[in-house]
């Protein structure tokens, strides 16, 4: 208990008192010391600069490139950083350089929305309204046969909500049974997409569907009288000065614009600034201002926190207590171009086009943890973090003086109020003052409900974080939802209500087991059922969990959980029932006896027993049913 003490002490002035910082270039040799560098001007359209020009620490780059190092990141094959038009960071791994060009994967899709854009503002596509049969002409009959698909428009297609039957997910690319393998085998792409039926109305559901940019490649090309890959060479790649590039064709002769084109990484950050200055480049105006807003825009909800545009995806992505709003093409594997309007910052990943999920979580983990900190201010939650952390190592400050004057008595008390400092901060602390340090106020039945229940629900904060840092050990990948419930109610029970009713009633620890475990099962319960809902609220508002933020989701998990605790804290109190250390104490003249009723029997608690059951019941199979 002294070692997990200590740790969450470390932990504490790390994430409340450490403001975030970080900075990056070249192919960086194994075990050789960082040394950043100005990106090179490679006479190719890009201004260089310094990271520091920019308004940027660099130190905290070093910090990612030490954990790139230390592994976990070997599919990793750049990162590039523009900020203020300027290329400012550039680093390459894996044997990677600026000249070498890779597969961009799904960002195909956000390129070919570009191209569509262009085809409109050249009046060649009316707009996002115009229906799929005007644009296809040629497959009118398929389409106007068939009620549902008669009501496909272009922006169902934009936006994946066609509701066309799909599944690349449940079988590998590659395998006969994908559709988007199958689409791509087929003599007729366009065809086979029209042949699946409409499962859903068009424009209530997004699906994610390699059918809708396959049918954009048929329209443009339709529109244009060219196929895509000319199109851009010549409205796109030639006025970015992109001149190395690659992009696949199907066997009709349509551009693959599912997935089919390759860049490099600097040409990535040209399409990322060039949505990012509302359509222009080098002063011209290659894309009207009104459709990089339309097309990066939300147009529907994929997850809380993630929206879907026009072939652009949406996002709010945590840095400290606040969260910064960017729009992004992602690619398979973690291909990524991510724009950040309010910083004036574009940051391109690439990586190898395999191991998707693990890939694209560690890169969200760097720009939360590295690059975010580095280029936002953020000075309200640093002004909020360092002063609870002060408040908090105050707090602290004072119990120790108190456990020195005796004021606040026995190793297990000692220890559990200063763990409640620590994770609860001056909440802790005062919960402390109010209920538990001062006599007096140990006859105001309220204040002593609410330390009961801070108590309680520290012990089950405390298993969440045991639970946390097993799975970050020992067990990275999987849930920790179901084991929440056990692990929670054994850690209150076990090292929080029996230690203190053991040492209240000067008792053997193992005497009082079976006295407390009613007691420590209904509070248990009443407090996950405040705890569970604000844990899920909170990791879908903060999807990448970084330390500060943990230790945020703590405090408020246990708030929530103290608070729904309260009424059956009062219930005991009113009752007197009692854990806190029994014997004597002083209030002004007279001195009260601690009551010698612990805690209530079956017999006394059957209606909270029922209660909680019939609640937690309710409440687990909503959140399954929820998460499933």
């Amino acid at each position: 208990m002294k070692c997990f003490y200590g740790i969450l002490m470390v932990c504490l002035a790390v994430s409340g008192l450490v403001a975030c910082r970080p900075d990056l270039n070249r192919e960086i040799e194994e075990g050789s010391h960082y040394q950043y560098q100005i990106p090179a001007d490679l006479g190719d359209g890009w201004e260089t600069a310094s990271w520091e020009a920019v308004g940027c620490d660099s130190q905290g780059m070093a910090a990612m490139i030490a954990d790139i190092r230390d592994g976990g990141y070997e599919n990793l094959h750049s990162i590039l950083i523009v900020k203020d038009g300027k290329l400012v960071f550039e680093e390459y791994f894996g044997g990677y350089n600026a000249s070498r060009i890779g597969d961009v994967a799904s960002v195909t899709k956000s390129v070919t929305a570009i191209m569509v854009g262009v085809a409109m503002d050249q009046g060649l596509i009316e707009g996002p309204e115009q229906y799929l049969s005007e644009l296809l002409p040629a497959y009118a009959d398929m389409i106007e046969g068939d009620e549902m698909k008669a009501k496909l428009r272009l922006h169902h297609l934009l936006s994946m909500t066609s509701g066309i039957e799909w599944d690349e997910d449940t079988y590998p690319y590659g395998d006969s049974r994908n559709d988007a393998t199958r689409m791509a085998r087929a003599v007729d792409p366009v065809k086979f997409i029209l042949s699946r039926p409409i499962v859903r109305e068009p424009g209530t559901q997004f699906q994610y569907s390699g059918a809708n940019p396959m049918l954009l490649s048929a329209i443009l090309q339709e529109a244009t009288g060219e196929r895509v890959v000319d199109y851009a060479r010549q409205y796109l790649f030639a006025p970015l000065e992109i001149r190395q590039y690659g992009w696949d064709s199907y066997e009709d002769g349509h551009t693959n614009t599912d997935g089919g084109l390759a860049l490099r990484p600097r040409d990535m950050a040209k399409i990322g600034l060039l949505m990012l200055d509302e359509g222009r480049w080098d002063g011209v105006q290659m894309l009207s201002p009104q459709w990089v807003s339309e097309s990066t825009q939300a147009h529907t909800t994929v997850a809380p926190g993630l929206q879907y545009g026009y072939q652009w995806w949406r996002e709010k992505q945590p840095i400290l207590l606040e969260r910064v709003e960017s729009y992004f093409a992602a690619g398979y594997g973690g291909q990524l171009i991510s724009v950040y309007p309010d910083q004036n910052m574009i940051v391109v990943f690439t990586s190898q086009v395999a191991n998707h999920d693990r890939n694209t979580a560690r890169l969200i983990t760097l720009r939360s943890k590295y690059i975010l900190p580095a280029t936002v201010t953020a000075g309200f939650s640093k002004g909020v973090l360092w002063g609870w952390g002060l408040l908090t190592m105050g707090g602290l400050a004072l119990l120790g003086l108190d456990m020195a004057r005796r004021k606040l008595r026995g190793f297990g008390w000692c220890i559990y109020w200063a763990l409640a400092g620590v994770l609860w901060g001056p909440v802790g602390v005062g919960t402390y003052w109010f209920s538990a340090r001062n006599t007096d106020f140990r006859k105001a039945k309220g204040w002593r409900a609410l330390g009961l229940a801070v108590f309680i629900a520290t012990g089950n904060i405390l298993g969440i974080i045991l639970l946390a840092l097993y799975q970050f050990f020992l067990q990275r990948e999987g849930s920790i939802l179901l084991a929440m419930i056990p692990i929670t109610f054994l850690v209150s029970w076990l090292g929080f209500l029996s230690p203190l009713a053991a040492a209240a009633s000067r008792s053997r620890y193992w005497k009082v087991l079976g006295q407390t475990i009613l007691a420590g099962f209904i509070s248990s319960c009443f407090a996950l059922m405040g705890i569970f809902p604000m844990l899920i609220i909170l990791s879908y508002r903060w999807p990448v969990i970084v330390p500060v933020l943990f230790w945020v989701m703590m405090l408020a998990c246990g708030i929530a959980g103290a608070a729904v605790l309260y009424p059956f804290s009062y219930w005991m109190v009113r009752r007197n029932f009692d854990i806190w250390p029994g014997g004597a104490v002083r209030s002004g003249d007279m001195e009260v006896t601690v009551p010698e009723k612990m805690v209530p029997t079956l017999r006394e608690a059957w209606g909270p027993l029922l209660l909680v059951l019939a609640l937690f019941i309710t409440l687990f199979g909503f959140l399954v049913r929820i998460l499933s």
